[in-house]
């Protein structure tokens, strides 16, 4: 869950971050979770894209991570479902 999550924003916001940075600009990811004491799931997960932005001045700074956050809103399908609280089935099948 925590991977799906970090790696969806992170795709989704590729074209932003490459379009201002360059197409092999560098990148670490990373995502924390926190779980309640004595449950089995998360209440909410936190995803970390760091890059070195110094080249840009402060309005194009503003620009691309507006333009970032845009693109993950409109496009990470795993974000859309765990806001929306999508059941999870499992089947098993006979070989």
């Amino acid at each position: 869950m925590r991977l799906a999550a970090a790696g969806c924003a992170a795709i989704s916001a590729d074209h932003a971050l490459s379009k201002r940075l360059g197409d092999d600009f560098d990148a670490s990811l990373s995502v924390r979770a926190h779980k309640p004491e004595g449950e089995d799931r998360y209440q909410y997960l936190d995803t970390t894209i760091e890059v070195d932005w110094s080249e840009l001045d402060p309005e194009q700074l503003e620009a691309m991570l507006e333009h970032a956050q845009r693109l993950i809103e409109k496009y990470c399908t795993v974000g859309h479902t765990m806001e929306h609280g999508a059941e999870s089935r499992v089947t098993f099948l006979s070989k």
